[in-house]
């Protein structure tokens, strides 16, 4: 076959530009260069995005370096220059044989072109495959089962040769997953990324590497990805690789994609995790406050010519305010109202001993310094170590009328007499109940006339606050007991609630609110 004829039979080409891959491209090129020309010696050269020559294929190994002084024929497409075919200097230049080049270029491109489109069909398939395994991420609820996952799925998407992961909140780890790390050289890892030493910022980074303290690892590259999930959890990824790790931009937007799903895993998990545990909080505060419920009076003990009532609202589900009357021996009754110190919970589950220990002092005929004794001498031996509890006991004798009553550290009585005049008890009494062992809590004694009212309330009525600030106040509280008028006991502490609601508008609560509210009446007027 001459070269005359090779340029007027195009059918000749078909094998140069059927070729499906490299090799049997090679193959085609070898033969039309041998049968058409005479060449046996070839080299391809083709040019990079920035115009550098690299070697694409030769006849035989070492070609390149024979023909470097050959005859070269530019490559075109379009006019632009793809690469150059170098042939023996003795073959000379020809129409023919530049014909022939142009059918090489265009074979090599659309052999480029196919062989692109294949990498993207593959690389784009990958790219599904790994949004799909990510995405299975989304089904799975514990937390340290994710991240050992999203480790194990960055290291094979990127290439890496071992890595590591943390969860953490408020810095604190919660969880760590190794994969081929040694636990000393992820605390290097750690302390570079706290000491700031990332070289980018972004959702990938890479970390520098001292030789000095990896002297005894085989690393080239490491890399970070920190994931900010919501606070107070931050979850961290190490992948690191003895050789140099390659991110094009194709896979840099896939591992960004998976990084964005691996971010709402993780905090769907951790979202999961505080759901189970609100609910058995949720539970477990449900019980306590149908406990704290029943050791509350639901029922308060009446005297002829006397009204009781009294309340007691947690700023939480459950509080540590107190309440309680109870009916002695002698027909007088025996009253506390007691704020154990904090709120909530804990301060609800040492109420519940307070409560056990004044139900069993009700046995037993004492005046209100001796209750107060007794339970400061119960507090001072550890009854409700580390707290205190303010306190008022009062003992009211069965005609209803004479009231004696004791302070540890509690808001003084408020009473309010017939004819509108509302004034602070006098209380002489003694520190917070558990904070000074043989404490002595002196008594005051007073008299209810027909028409007299008696409020023991906590200092959350007084403290609660409006959306300016601004407290409830005992001015606020004087006024409302002056003005109950002839309403019952139950009756006004009702109002008073709901002037206490109207006042706190939106804020919510800041204490335990209680209150122990007597009312002396005139038999039949309430």
């Amino acid at each position: 076959m001459s070269s005359a004829h090779l340029a007027q039979d195009s059918s000749v080409l078909l094998d140069l530009y059927g070729a499906e891959d490299r090799a049997e491209f090679h193959r085609a090129l070898t033969d039309i260069l041998a049968e058409g020309f005479g060449v046996r010696d070839f080299a391809v050269h083709l040019l990079d995005r920035r115009r550098r020559r690299f070697l694409e294929l030769e006849s035989t190994p070492g070609a390149a370096d024979r023909l470097d002084a050959g005859t070269q024929l530019p490559l075109r497409v379009q006019g632009a220059d793809l690469g150059l075919l170098t042939l023996p200097d003795a073959v000379g230049d020809s129409p023919e044989l530049t014909a022939f080049g142009s059918h090489v270029a265009l074979a090599l491109y659309f052999q480029k072109l196919i062989d692109q489109q294949g990498r993207l069909m593959e690389e784009s398939l990958a790219h599904v495959q790994a949004l799909k395994a990510m995405g299975d991420l989304l089904g799975e609820l514990e937390p340290e089962l994710v991240l050992n996952k999203t480790l194990k799925f960055f290291v094979d998407l990127v290439g890496a040769e071992v890595g590591a992961a943390r969860l953490l909140a408020d810095g604190r780890c919660l969880h760590e997953a190794r994969w081929g790390l040694p636990a000393e050289v992820l605390s290097e890892l750690v302390a570079i990324v706290a000491a700031g030493a990332s070289e980018e910022e972004g959702w990938l980074r890479h970390l520098p590497l001292p030789r000095q303290r990896f002297a005894g690892f085989s690393l080239g590259a490491a890399l970070y990805l920190p994931f900010a999930l919501r606070s107070p959890y931050t979850a961290q990824v190490f992948l690191l690789s003895g050789e140099a790790i390659e991110i094009g931009q194709h896979r840099a937007e896939l591992v960004g994609s998976c990084h964005a799903i691996g971010g709402i895993a993780l905090q769907k998990s951790l979202d999961h995790l505080e759901q189970i545990r609100q609910h058995r909080l949720n539970e477990q505060l449900k019980v306590a406050k149908e406990i704290q419920a029943k050791l509350l009076p639901s029922v308060l003990p009446s005297r002829a010519g006397l009204d009781i009532a009294g309340l007691s609202l947690p700023a939480q589900a459950v509080g540590g305010d107190y309440f309680d009357v109870l009916e002695l021996t002698g027909g007088d009754l025996l009253a506390i109202v007691a704020d154990v110190s904090g709120k909530g919970i804990q301060a609800a589950i040492r109420m519940s001993g307070l409560q056990a220990l004044m139900h069993s002092l009700g046995c037993e005929d004492l005046q209100p310094e001796q209750v107060l004794m007794r339970l400061n001498e119960y507090l001072g031996r550890g009854g409700l170590s580390g707290h205190f509890v303010t306190a008022c006991v009062l003992r009211i004798a069965a005609d209803g009328r004479r009231v004696r009553f004791a302070s540890a550290g509690h808001e003084a009585a408020l009473i309010a007499r017939a004819d509108g005049e509302c004034a602070g008890v006098e209380r002489p009494g003694g520190l917070p109940l558990g904070l000074r062992p043989a404490q002595r809590y002196p008594e005051t004694e007073l008299t209810l006339a027909p028409g007299d009212r008696l409020l023991v309330y906590t200092d959350g009525i007084t403290d609660t606050r409006n959306g300016a600030g601004e407290l409830y106040g005992l001015p606020r509280l004087q006024a409302q007991l002056a003005a109950a008028g002839h309403k019952g006991a139950q009756a006004w502490l009702d109002e008073l609630v709901a002037d206490l609601e109207r006042f706190r508008g939106q804020v919510p609560w800041a204490d335990d609110l209680t209150a122990l509210a007597f009312h002396h009446h005139v038999e039949g007027v309430h």
